[in-house]
């Protein structure tokens, strides 16, 4: 009886190298990386690092770890913009959520509504 091996001769890709080519075709490619920088020497360079940031992030590193990132007045608007859009979007999704359990266990009618937002939104008149 024979044995066969399975065992194939090509060199292999390790599992690090397989990862990173699989990802790259998953996820677009990155415009600019953040860069990083020590404290110490964004101190030094203030102007320097504000060039910097004005074109991609930059990290501030205290003892080699991240500790701040720097970066243009017009990113940081719009990731606040991003930011509120997102909430936005969140409370939606909780709103409808709510209607569509309201919907499923019935509802209790115009007047009875009204009296009920009536009460949440006017203080109690005795």
């Amino acid at each position: 009886m024979t044995r066969i091996d399975s065992y194939d001769s090509r060199p292999r890709a390790s599992a690090r190298e397989y990862n990173k080519s699989v990802m790259s075709k998953a996820l677009p490619p990155r415009k600019k990386k953040a860069s990083g920088i020590p404290a110490s020497a964004a101190l030094r360079d203030l102007g320097g690092v504000l060039a910097r940031a004005r074109k991609a992030p930059v990290v501030l590193t205290k003892n080699g770890k991240p500790a701040a990132v720097m970066l243009s007045a017009a990113r940081y608007r719009r990731m606040q913009k991003l930011q509120e859009r997102l909430q936005e979007d969140a409370e939606d999704r909780e709103l409808m959520e709510m209607a569509l359990k309201a919907e499923k266990e019935g509802t209790i009618g115009a007047e009875a509504t009204e009296k009920f937002l009536r009460s949440c939104i006017l203080p109690d008149e005795d």
